[in-house]
């Protein structure tokens, strides 16, 4: 009888070591499946981050290039060069005959002209140097990235001049100076804009 409990004893303790075993492999095994389920959700992420990012990237350099499209469109630029005569914003003529770096800034004298059947009366010029497009990507972006429009905060410098009247087929003289600009090996360009102006159309042009 004692041998049988004894035998029986052994039996049960044989299971339960086996049985502790047995859990042992099995919380091993959970926790390398544990590790590995971690490893795949992080490399996951990582690849969905990265692809997130692939398609914003893509999707601004998209976006600013259409920006800088646009921006060669525009006709409201001038080169920086003298007497030669170039034409701008629906066909007014302008001509440098003076583009001089002084102690004061930027120094352009020429002449305006207006090509079309009407006087304009009381403009105002703005002279705006600004960098060519692909030198302000970083300013673009952080600004909002919009597919229109130039902020004042990228010109280099900028100043008006009043002209007064302007009539039909002739040209008016301006000299203006833009403060604190300095020559430098970056090529710019001059954006003329009109401001303040009124249009008197011939008598016989309202029949």
């Amino acid at each position: 009888m004692a041998e049988d409990y004894a035998r029986t004893a052994r039996a049960a303790n044989g299971e339960a070591r086996l049985l502790e075993r047995r859990i042992k492999q099995l919380s091993w095994a959970l926790a390398v499946l544990a590790a590995f389920f971690l490893v795949c959700v992080s490399v996951l992420g990582w690849l969905a981050w990265r692809q997130s990012r692939s398609l914003s990237t893509t999707r601004q350099d998209m976006i600013f290039g259409r920006f800088v499209h646009y921006d060669y469109d525009s006709d409201d630029y001038v080169a920086p060069v003298l007497n030669t005569i170039q034409f701008f914003h629906d066909g007014y003529s302008l001509q440098f005959t003076k583009v001089e770096y002084t102690p004061a800034g930027l120094l352009l004298s020429g002449e305006i002209g207006n090509p079309n059947q009407f006087r304009i009366l009381d403009l105002t010029l703005t002279f705006a140097v600004r960098p060519y497009p692909e030198k302000i990507r970083d300013k673009w972006a952080q600004s909002g990235g919009k597919l229109f429009g130039w902020s004042p905060d990228w010109d280099l410098g900028r100043s008006q001049t009043h002209i007064g009247d302007l009539d039909q087929g002739q040209t008016v003289k301006f000299n203006v100076t833009i403060p604190n600009m300095k020559q430098t090996s970056d090529p710019i360009r001059i954006a003329v804009l009109f401001s303040g102006e009124h249009y008197m159309y011939p008598e016989s042009s309202r029949h």
